[in-house]
């Protein structure tokens, strides 16, 4: 690494174990979050993160525990990486949510679906959704949000599931799969598994 905790830009990857054991490590080192974004965005190659050439559609989103990239290789599904240890507990919400809720129909399609993880649950991949910008978001948009999280909370209660993922949805974290929204992020679920 050169200047405190920037990597080199000579180094590249388009291998996602790779690229998860290198965050693990970085985690594990304690090196801050926005360091680990900021180098996982430099040595990503372009089938991994996209090459930003149609503006915010192909650029990472970053949060404070994840980012997520939209790879070039695939449009049908984005890497959401964490850069924390609770990024990591985020991955496993979600693909331990996406598990148990596969046997619940009414449930599976309300959320964007994990499809795979890494070894050790640095990144996950997921279903790829289409959000809406924000200068769209009207007062029906709001109440088809309000709506959504209120389906959530019937089916948690009817079914008896321990976690409540009503919490932590928003207008930011929901997405059109054809005309169906479904919740994007869900990774800060409060849960007891």
């Amino acid at each position: 690494m050169q200047n405190s905790y920037q990597v080199n830009g000579d180094y590249e990857t388009n291998d996602i174990e790779t690229l998860s054991k290198f965050v693990e490590e970085c985690i594990r080192g304690a090196i801050p979050t926005k360091y680990i974004a900021n180098n996982v965005y430099l040595i990503s190659h372009p089938d991994l993160k996209g090459d930003g050439s149609q503006g915010n559609d192909k650029n990472p989103i970053w949060g404070q525990t994840r980012l997520v990239l939209f790879p070039m290789k695939t449009e049908s599904i984005v890497y959401k990486i964490a850069i924390s240890g609770i990024g990591i507990r985020a991955n496993k919400s979600e693909y331990m949510i996406t598990q148990k809720f596969s046997n619940i129909p009414e449930a599976i399609n309300l959320i964007a679906k994990i499809i795979d993880k890494t070894s050790n649950s640095v990144i996950i991949s997921a279903k790829r959704l289409k959000t809406l910008p924000k200068e769209e978001w009207t007062k029906e948009y709001g109440k088809e949000v309000i709506a959504m999280k209120e389906k959530l909370r019937k089916i948690q209660n009817k079914h008896k599931l321990p976690i409540d993922m009503t919490k932590d949805i928003h207008r930011f974290n929901v997405g059109y799969d054809d005309d169906i929204m479904k919740v994007i992020d869900y990774g800060l679920t409060k849960r007891k598994f």
